[in-house]
């Protein structure tokens, strides 16, 4: 199972499969309890405000820059500890070849893998 890896806004790395995201009043991507999205760097992502998109792959492209969604691939989600609302810590791996991501731009991002 995949999941989109964010940032509690404390530093700490957590796991959503929840890919309702939005953009925060200082042009973050966030997720829709505020919790930032991750790139492949561990950086969060700055949209500047601006429109952006997120392809297949993870691929998220604004204003001419791309970058790429951290998407962690759990081979055993039933041994992720739950830390919330749709919010999980355990071990993790690059996504799988083939893994997609689908209509994140829209705010309804759901993870193929």
């Amino acid at each position: 199972m995949c999941f989109f890896t964010v940032d509690n806004g404390e530093g700490e790395k957590l796991l959503t499969r929840n890919g309702n995201f939005t953009v925060d009043a200082a042009g973050y991507l966030v997720t829709n309890q505020g919790y930032y999205v991750l790139d492949q760097a561990g950086e969060r992502i700055q949209t500047n405000g601006m429109d952006y998109t997120v392809d297949e792959t993870g691929n998220l492209s604004v204003e001419g820059r791309t970058t790429t969604l951290d998407i962690r691939y759990a081979a055993d989600a039933n041994a992720l500890v739950k830390q919330g609302d749709d919010l999980y810590q355990g071990d993790t791996q690059p996504i799988p070849q083939g893994g997609r991501v689908q209509d994140c731009a829209r705010g309804i991002g759901k993870i193929q893998c």
